[in-house]
């Protein structure tokens, strides 16, 4: 039996770290039918990293927690060991197990990166020498965005870099199905996390054009994305600021998280995994970017609107206060708004489906 070892930041309260796991699993076993899917996950630090191990987030498998700064030694006796995806490839000590800790001395299986992408991480910068070490032992890198394959690039590494889609967009799911409310319609989710003081004056027209939704009929539902980055106090605070408006806990999984994304007409998401939930299921969104800064010159989302033509229901809140504007405007259009994006999505999911086998067949 193969046992294939998959590692990422996948026992940490968040949502698309859950939804990565779910997804990179699902497409090996898929590949390869009867292999052992053994996952791993460093115990990072800080207070967004509160760990899950044993499946209270309903991921339906054990997370196998390692040191984060110790020997790799859990690597011994596994045929392949599978990186990603997320935000992995990062300056921060406790996230050498993604680079394969000391590359140089690297001894394990044969191993690839998953559809990573570089976290916050300046370059150039004398770092980089991990990022080059790194690949140039891997049997496959690939990458889930442009600004990190120009990262690999810059690290000095010559060989093969593979650009593929997010891995969650391949996450092979029955339809969801509405569940019978006999609530109000449309249902708009919002989930927006904690924004700072720079969002204030779109703030301010976001919940003025919420509240005139609830008073003609709309059923908003502020809602957390995941319980770390304040989220949970986030939603709370919007939904007391909407008259009308109404709090939802926190999904109990993430793919309790995926299903209710897909449940709604609407969404107003500033989550990146919340962005790929509601693209994905083909509901319109307003996709709000809190990552976009100089320091990275470009963020996460805003890579995904701009390679999928999103960019009339896309908006940063630190660069324009139109938030009134663009949510009507997506509601006017209403499922036509994405009623295009069918074939792009499935277009994704057979090059996850070819990557995937392209990756086993290089690690053997």
């Amino acid at each position: 039996m193969l046992r294939i070892g998959l590692l990422g930041a996948f026992s940490i309260d968040n949502t698309g770290d859950g939804l990565l796991a779910l997804a990179a699993r699902q497409a090996i076993l898929a590949a390869r039918p009867g292999a052992e899917v053994l996952v791993f996950a460093p115990k990072l630090q800080g207070p967004a990293s509160s760990h899950d191990v044993d499946d209270r987030r309903g991921l339906g498998f054990r997370v196998i927690p390692v040191d984060p700064l110790g020997p790799l030694v859990w690597t011994e006796g596994l045929d392949a060991l599978v990186i990603g995806g997320g935000g992995l490839v990062s300056a921060r000590r406790e996230f050498q197990p993604f680079l394969l800790g000391e590359a140089a001395r690297w001894g394990g299986p044969p191993a690839a990166w998953n559809a990573v992408c570089s976290e916050g991480m300046p370059w150039p910068g004398p770092h980089l020498a991990a990022v080059r070490a790194c690949c140039e032992r891997l049997a496959y890198v690939s990458v889930r965005n442009v600004t990190t394959a120009k990262l690999v690039r810059a690290s000095g590494f010559g060989g093969a870099v593979h650009v593929v889609p997010d891995l969650a967009i391949g996450l092979d799911l029955p339809p969801v199905v509405a569940a019978v409310d006999a609530g109000p319609r449309p249902r708009i989710g919002v989930c927006l996390g904690a924004l700072d003081r720079r969002a204030g004056p779109f703030m301010r027209e976001l919940r003025e054009g919420l509240a005139s939704l609830a008073r003609a009929g709309a059923a908003v539902l502020c809602f957390p994305f995941g319980g770390i980055y304040g989220d949970v106090a986030a939603a709370r605070r919007l939904a007391r600021g909407i008259p009308g408006a109404r709090f939802v806990p926190a999904p109990a999984s993430p793919l309790d998280a995926w299903r209710f994304i897909g449940s709604l007409d609407a969404c107003i998401a500033g989550r990146y995994h919340a962005v790929i939930a509601a693209w994905t299921q083909q509901v319109p969104c307003l996709v709000v970017d809190p990552y976009l800064s100089s320091f990275t010159a470009s963020s996460k989302i805003r890579e995904f609107v701009v390679e999928r033509d999103l960019e009339p229901d896309y908006t940063c809140p630190w660069l324009e206060a139109n938030a009134r504007a663009r949510l009507e405007a997506l509601l006017t259009r209403g499922r036509a708004a994405v009623a295009g994006q069918a074939e792009r999505r499935d277009r994704d999911r057979a090059a996850l489906r070819g990557h995937t086998e392209a990756m086993l067949d290089a690690l053997g």
